[in-house]
């Protein structure tokens, strides 16, 4: 399971923006591309098996995006109730922690 790791749809791809979740997307487990999809699905019931087999270890996750210079996407920065200019770390250490927070909600 190392070398698996879970896709996002970018904040700033159009199908993103498109989708019917919305920005919210960004953060989804269920990329769009059905391929990156069905990896990310055989990624989470891959480390959820481990976790079952062995129920006294534990992980830790860890999400993580592009670097991003100033501004951040405004459709971040608008969901996360942040200036676009002045908060461009915390709006992606925000998305990051999205990001792993959906990958643990999906274990």
């Amino acid at each position: 399971m190392e070398d698996n790791d879970v896709f996002f749809n970018g904040a700033k791809e159009r199908a993103t923006r498109e989708s019917s979740s919305g920005i919210a997307q960004a953060w989804a487990i269920d990329h769009l591309d059905g391929a990156k999809r069905a990896a990310n699905w055989r990624t989470i019931e891959g480390i959820s098996g481990i976790l079952r087999r062995y129920p006294d270890i534990a992980c830790q996750v860890h999400g993580t995006t592009t670097e991003t210079k100033p501004p951040a996407n405004e459709l971040l920065a608008d969901s996360f109730q942040m200036d676009r200019h002045r908060d461009v770390d915390a709006i992606m250490e925000t998305l990051a922690h999205r990001r792993a927070e959906a990958c643990k909600a999906a274990l």
